[in-house]
């Protein structure tokens, strides 16, 4: 067989359901085979609960870091050097990455920065965490939720 299919390349519920408004996306576990109903109802699973994270959409995200940093959300998604919504944008790229699973790149036009920006912003965002442990455990309380 030759040539190359596009539709067959790649693979992962995420990537294969392309862009979607407000990002968001139906929950997958690359682990399982299934549609997003189900793998919701393996999460429900008291032996399963801790194995599987919950999908946040960037929007709920934002909320989530807003609410626990009481800063405005349109104030965060605004270009600006201020300390808080600087911080804030540190958060939501780290968070986002490392325990949602968001690319660099998603993360980046949600939030109107540049792959240099989401890096940076994104190690600001670790040490935060790891200095503030109540607030670390308030957003990730609001995530798991």
């Amino acid at each position: 067989m030759t040539g190359r299919r596009d539709d067959l390349v790649g693979g992962g519920l995420k990537r294969s359901q392309g862009e979607r408004e407000n990002h968001e996306y139906e929950s997958f576990d690359e682990r399982v085979l299934g549609g997003g109903d189900f793998v919701d109802s393996l999460k429900e699973d008291f032996r399963l609960r801790d194995k599987m994270k919950h999908v946040v959409t960037l929007t709920q995200l934002l909320e989530i870091v807003s609410t626990a940093l009481t800063i405005d959300p349109d104030l965060i998604r605004k270009p600006s050097k201020s300390r808080d919504p600087a911080a804030a944008r540190g958060i939501i790229c780290h968070l986002a990455i490392y325990e949602l699973g968001y690319t660099g790149r998603e993360v980046g036009k949600f939030l109107h920065l540049g792959p240099t920006g989401v890096s940076l912003a994104s190690r600001r965002g670790d040490k935060i965490l790891k200095a503030d442990s109540m607030l670390s455990e308030k957003i990730m309380g609001a995530i798991d939720k």
